[in-house]
């Protein structure tokens, strides 16, 4: 297209100089004149499409810029999403790992409460069958009636309790 308008403007620029040397009523003349003007029209169309195309080249450009901005955009809350749904991932994890160390925090205190529920029982049942065990020994160690001995004693005072 440059050696379209270098060619273009040479031939204005000798058409020109054609016309300097010319006499203004001839017949001549008037046709350089046509020609010349032929070729200025051609010249201002010429710089018409060569505006035409900066302007669409511009626009095109704008454009471009444009969509890039918005999946820039885009790019950006994507991220943003990604990251928030990262956080609700952690925040689910917590929640989730709290909730199983609750769980086990119960089945332990209901552990606990049911070895000390046995303990309690064992005590109790254990301390009575010793009385009564002791007791029992004590009586058939002494056939005669009467308890003589100190352990035996002891038993016969918890079975028996006196006020």
């Amino acid at each position: 297209m440059n050696k379209i308008k270098e060619l273009l403007d040479t031939e204005i620029e000798s058409e020109l100089a054609t016309l300097e040397d010319m006499s203004l009523g001839d017949e001549n003349t008037r046709i350089s004149i046509d020609g010349l003007t032929k070729l200025l029209d051609r010249h201002i169309e010429f710089a018409k499409m060569e505006f035409d195309n900066q302007q669409k080249l511009e626009k095109q450009k704008l454009e471009t810029e444009s969509k890039e901005k918005e999946l820039k955009l885009k790019e950006q809350e994507l991220e943003l999403k990604g990251k928030e749904l990262d956080i609700k991932s952690e925040e689910l994890e917590t929640k989730r790992i709290d909730a199983e160390l609750k769980k086990k925090q119960i089945r332990d205190e209901r552990i606990d409460k049911i070895v000390k529920n046995a303990l309690t029982c064992v005590s109790i049942v254990g301390g009575f069958a010793l009385t009564v065990w002791g007791t029992k020994k004590s009586f058939e160690f002494e056939n005669t009636g009467t308890i003589t001995t100190i352990m035996g004693r002891g038993f016969i005072n918890k079975l028996l309790h006196k006020n």
